[in-house]
């Protein structure tokens, strides 16, 4: 049965070391040219992958902007929809006018009849749209020390006869002393501004006909009262309402910022160009490996062994018979070498090893030998390194080493011209009928 083990291929790849060599660098070199080929397209797939991954983190950052404008402006929304709700609940809360009572408000009453040299109807307007200014109400303050805020919608007048030139101011109060307090405020600061309504509509003189005060009813007071509680839980809705909406914007914007982050890809910079070219070396390397290694199996398992001793004597050589396990066919065949040296007058004996394993016998041999003063050396037949050739050179004779089973009719072949071109004599060939085992590793 034909063997293969890493120890006959790796002797098999040393006897022919400057070939597999030769194939694995040619194989070394493709994988450059392959890698130089393909070079262009990762630049381009690299540059490809850049301009996308800018074009992504273009995307998201302007969609996290956005994202962040619209919060901003929620919040900028809230601050102000705030401030409302504040001056609101203020209002309902500190105004003399949440407090009234519709069904009894005291009431204070001035009644003016007025004539103008200029226009008696845009006199007693402006007169009436004063009464109801945040001006009116704030000299007010300082006459009666009630607060702006809490003379609001306290104060207005009406024009009851254009024809009888007849306009009637009113204010509400919660009590008698304050009505009284009110009304008569406001009938002096209308003595106060009138130079200044003069010098817009024009000179006209006014008649204070009456004042009164006394507890009236008026329902729209309740309107205006339900209307002004209503705005403040509408308010306080919209605060609660801007809140959430800023609270689910800022979960949905942190979701995606933290799940849309695109995958940085850089360009290929000079270490992944070196890598590039040592991946298509190293690939060529692997596949010359294997296609040595395939070569060598090959020949291992289908090359023609040589099985008998025929293509020795075929050459007409000497055989030397022995068994690797057999001390006494070694010893033997030792002596035999030995006389056939002596013979020939020869001290120095060289043994070219035609297989892929060392013979098991040869140290027996050179034992042998040396104790006859017979020098012998060991070599692979297609060593043809210069110490090995100056070797062959030194000695006087050559024997072959054949491996029944093992060794191939080519290297014999191979060897024995080797020999001849080296004009080298061939004592004689030892054939080793101990066959190759798996179990003995040879």
């Amino acid at each position: 049965m034909r063997v293969i083990s890493l120890k006959r291929i790796f002797s098999m790849v040393w006897e022919r070391k400057g070939i597999f060599t030769l194939i694995i660098i040619l194989c070394a070199i493709l994988g450059i040219l392959n890698s130089v080929r393909t070079y262009k397209g990762k630049i381009t797939e690299a540059e490809s992958a850049v301009a996308e991954y800018e074009k992504e983190l273009n995307e998201y950052s302007s969609n996290l902007a956005q994202q962040d404008e619209t919060i901003a402006a929620l919040k900028e929304n809230l601050i102000s929809i705030k401030e409302q709700y504040e001056d609101q609940k203020t209002y309902c809360d500190n105004s003399i006018f949440m407090q009234l009572n519709a069904n009894e408000i005291w009431c204070g009453e001035a009644q003016y009849t007025y004539l103008s040299d200029v226009d008696d109807y845009n006199t007693m307007t402006a007169l009436v749209a004063y009464c109801e200014s945040v001006e009116m109400r704030g000299n007010l303050e300082e006459r009666t020390g009630f607060s702006e805020k809490q003379l609001k919608d306290l104060l207005f007048a009406n024009i009851e006869s254009k024809q009888g030139r007849i306009v009637k101011y009113y204010v509400y109060a919660l009590d008698e002393e304050t009505a009284r307090l009110l009304i008569e405020g406001v009938v002096k600061e209308l003595e106060a501004v009138k130079p200044q309504i003069e010098k817009a509509q024009g000179n006209y003189s006014d008649t204070l006909e009456s004042i009164d005060v006394g507890v009236c009813v008026d329902t729209n007071v309740q309107t205006s009262q339900n209307s002004a509680m209503k705005l403040l839980r509408d308010s306080l809705t919209s605060v609660t309402d801007t809140k959430n909406t800023i609270e689910s914007k800022q979960i949905t914007r942190d979701k995606y910022a933290s799940e849309n982050i695109p995958e940085a890809v850089y360009p290929m910079g000079r270490v992944k160009k070196v890598l590039h070219f040592a991946k298509g070396v190293i690939l060529g390397l692997v596949i010359g490996i294997v296609i040595v290694v395939f070569l060598c199996a090959f020949r291992i398992l289908f090359g023609k062994k040589i099985l008998d001793e025929e293509c020795l004597k075929g050459r007409e050589i000497h055989v030397l018979n022995l068994n690797g396990d057999d001390e006494s066919h070694i010893d033997a065949a030792g002596e035999d070498i030995y006389l056939c040296a002596r013979k020939e007058s020869f001290i120095k004996l060289i043994v070219l090893m035609i297989s892929v394993n060392d013979a098991m016998c040869k140290e027996r041999l050179r034992v042998i030998l040396s104790d006859k003063s017979i020098e012998v050396e060991f070599i692979g037949y297609r060593q043809e390194d210069a110490k090995t050739l100056a070797k062959i050179g030194e000695y006087d004779g050559a024997l072959l080493y054949v491996q029944k089973g093992s060794s191939l009719h080519k290297d014999f072949e191979d060897a024995y011209n080797r020999l001849d071109r080296y004009g080298i004599k061939l004592l004689g060939g030892l054939f080793d009928n101990m066959i190759v085992n798996k179990k003995m590793g040879r």
